[in-house]
């Protein structure tokens, strides 16, 4: 279970848009009464609001923000996940599994800042190499460059993590401050009224500064909804240029949009990984619905 998870985040580094790329994500649903209220939880996987468990071990923080900034970390359980229970013999016709998706309910006051709220999930650094030995054969595992004694060449190295956020507006909608993920998705435009045929704009940030061309070419942002995409593996795909890039939303319900980074390791891009890794990769997302 363990190597497969490490593979499936690998592959989700490498930027895959096949749907076997799980998705790290956080969903927000937001209850209209006032005052406000809202559930929120932890996805991983290619289905909306929930498609499998991620472990408890892999998360470093999970957080709301206030529109200032004001930060509360979420309490979770560390273990979680990573013995799931299943079912045996008392039910032959299918594996059940019982697990935790990190749910939190958010009651807000009534004299809560007006805003927008920010949901924020990071993973822990997840680091993969492959390598030759010395006779030629092929190795792998989650292990740093100076960890590995008896490599030939070193083919794959890459120290990956992800950020994942969405949103809460309570009063007048305002544009989300940069929490300072490594790399991040803020939305432009008004995700708290969005309906089919809207366009989106949002900005993205690395390290602070708007995304630039990688030595892939041109980033692109990907993005797909509950009824668009999500059971056909396809996505909308969009160029992002200086950091900004829009995309058209096709249809309603809840929607993702991805990207992804990867950079060479040197004195300028993640010099803590100097002689560690190869290459720093980022993922980020957010989700939102659409009317």
């Amino acid at each position: 279970m363990k190597r497969f998870f490490k593979i499936l985040v690998v592959v989700a580094a490498l930027g895959a848009t096949s749907l076997y790329a799980h998705h790290f994500f956080v969903i927000a649903n937001e209850n209209s009464d006032e005052p406000k209220s809202a559930t929120v939880n932890i996805g991983w996987g290619d289905v909306m609001p929930m498609d499998d468990f991620f472990e408890g071990n892999k998360l470093q923080s999970y957080a709301i923000y206030d529109p200032n900034l004001k930060k509360f970390e979420f309490k979770f359980d560390k273990n979680a996940n990573i013995k799931p229970e299943i079912s045996g013999k008392e039910f032959p016709s299918a594996g059940i599994s019982s697990g935790d998706s990190y749910v939190q309910k958010i009651n807000f006051n009534k004299d809560a800042k007006e805003g927008v709220y920010q949901i924020s999930a990071v993973t822990k650094r997840l680091q993969f190499s492959v390598w030759k030995d010395k006779n030629g054969k092929t190795k792998w595992g989650d292990v740093y460059l100076d960890e590995i004694k008896d490599a030939q060449e070193v083919t794959f190295s890459l120290n990956h993590q992800s950020f994942a956020k969405s949103y809460i507006s309570v009063g007048k909608w305002s544009e989300p401050k940069s929490v300072g993920d490594a790399l991040e998705i803020i939305p432009l435009s008004d995700l708290s009224t969005l309906k089919v045929g809207d366009e989106v704009k949002f900005k993205i940030l690395t390290d602070g500064k708007p995304l630039a061309s990688d030595h892939d070419g041109s980033p692109k942002l990907k993005a797909y909804g509950e009824l668009f995409g999500s059971d056909d593996g396809y996505a909308i795909s969009s160029t992002i240029e200086d950091g900004i890039v829009t995309i058209k939303i096709v249809a309603p319900g809840r929607w993702i949009v991805t990207t992804n980074t990867i950079k060479p390791v040197d004195k300028t891009n993640s010099p803590e990984l100097i002689g560690k890794a190869l290459s720093a990769g980022y993922n980020a997302s957010i989700t939102f619905f659409v009317k």
